[in-house]
């Protein structure tokens, strides 16, 4: 069969370690052209009045882009960093090439389920699904037959579906064809504040570097059931979800790694949780698949719902941390100087602003949207639907007493001191 020139799109997929699309891509072309689409989309206003990726959000995108650029580099490829409206750089992308086949990471809502129409108008498309934990194929039920319950997902996952084992990185490349289109580089530093939780870049190596400590070097795996409702530093819990958010690690290598953790030194409630958790991920994954755009409407998946308040005044002072409740502020603090925030800190503060102040679930996801590092769609809209009680919750009422849990998870205030005393 004779090969092709083909196109690598790169989406949230950023890294060669694990990549089944990728390697089809290689196996299958003479040469192969990689390219990013840096949108201007990103920059137009959400339904808040703000723009859906913040400064900080794009440095840590464009230092795992610019990692992966030299790990191409290495092997005698190129990737191009496109920048303008997506339709604008698909058409001066095909404008100057021509290309056989398109392989690409699969998008599962409407807003990248449209740009695969168009980009799949210029070539033949190929998708594929590298992110999921358990892949689509292998759950047993249709996905329109998903439970509502996470608990009831998870008991017929881990009985009846099998993992796939994850793969390594193409050893070779094919050439990259000589372009005239110039790449974009995003020219704002990444800097970190050093009371961060997450002071990492957000490239492939610092992934596979983060897994090696949590895991091997540290053994905080061991005890993470223990330690993740932890609000300060980096070891209280494992800090993966901002490289698997950006696809600069898989969830099967997290799991490969796991399982051998297990195999080889200890497996206890906590190393099953840390697969748990990663089972959470692929429930919101595969909810966003069956309800599509429903993940962004006021009722959420239990349409119709009871009405939400939308007073601008009294969401500024939940956003900017001047609530007056000092646990939800110093949460909503680090947020802005940092990008992060514990799971702790992100269901407070969510269900302080729909519970206790009445506010539209939606603008707290909006504003989590441009502001966290490892933002992914399926897993906020799915996590604040949760809280708002317009979601994936069997129990009503799931409200939290933010004093109580500031007096558990920081009792001698040092958190709060940490982010509120400055």
């Amino acid at each position: 069969m004779s090969k092709q020139k083909a196109l690598y799109w790169w989406r949230n997929d950023l890294r060669i370690d694990d990549h089944p699309g990728l390697n089809h891509a290689v196996e299958n072309s003479d040469s192969l052209f990689h390219v990013f689409f840096w949108k201007d989309e990103w920059d137009e206003p959400n339904p808040i009045g703000i723009p859906r990726m913040s400064v900080r959000r794009k440095a840590i995108l464009f230092s795992a882009i610019e990692a992966l650029q030299a790990q191409l580099r290495n092997h005698n490829s190129e990737l191009i960093v496109l920048k303008g409206s997506f339709e604008h750089s698909v058409n001066e992308l095909f404008a100057e090439h021509h290309f056989d086949m398109i392989y690409a990471q699969e998008g599962i809502l409407s807003e990248e389920k449209e740009e695969e129409r168009y980009l799949g108008k210029k070539a033949p498309i190929k998708l594929y699904d590298g992110n999921s934990l358990v892949h689509p194929q292998d759950i047993p039920f249709d996905i329109k037959d998903l439970p509502d319950v996470f608990s009831v997902f998870r008991k017929k996952v881990e009985k009846l579906s099998s993992i796939q084992a994850s793969v390594n990185a193409p050893d070779h490349f094919p050439p990259s064809p000589k372009t005239e289109l110039n790449s974009f580089k995003f020219e704002h530093e990444l800097k970190s504040d050093p009371r961060s939780s997450f002071p990492f870049f957000g490239d492939e190596l610092t992934a596979l570097s983060r897994v090696k400590n949590y895991l091997w070097e540290t053994d905080a795996i061991a005890s993470y059931k223990q330690t993740r409702n932890g609000l300060i530093g980096i070891q209280y819990s494992s800090k993966f979800s901002v490289f698997l958010a950006l696809g600069s690690i898989s969830a099967r290598r997290i799991y490969s790694e796991l399982k051998s953790y297990e195999n080889e030194k200890v497996k206890n409630s906590s190393t099953y949780w840390m697969y748990f958790e990663l089972l959470w991920r692929d429930y919101f994954r595969n909810a966003a698949r069956k309800y599509g755009d429903l993940l962004f409407c006021s009722g959420g998946i239990k349409y119709p719902s009871k009405k939400f308040l939308q007073n601008h005044k009294v969401f500024e002072k939940w956003c900017l941390g001047m609530t007056g409740d000092d646990f939800v502020d110093a949460n909503m603090k680090e947020l802005q100087a940092t990008g992060f925030m514990s799971n702790r800190g992100r269901q407070n503060v969510a269900s302080y602003l729909v519970h206790d102040l009445g506010i539209d679930w939606r603008w707290g996801a909006w504003w989590f949207e441009h502001y966290l590092l490892d933002y992914d769609p399926h897993s906020n809209w799915g996590n604040w639907m949760y809280i708002a009680q317009v979601g994936n919750d069997p129990r009503e009422g799931r409200k939290f007493n933010t004093e109580h849990q500031a007096n558990q998870y920081d009792p001698e205030l040092s958190y709060r001191n940490l982010w509120l005393n400055e």
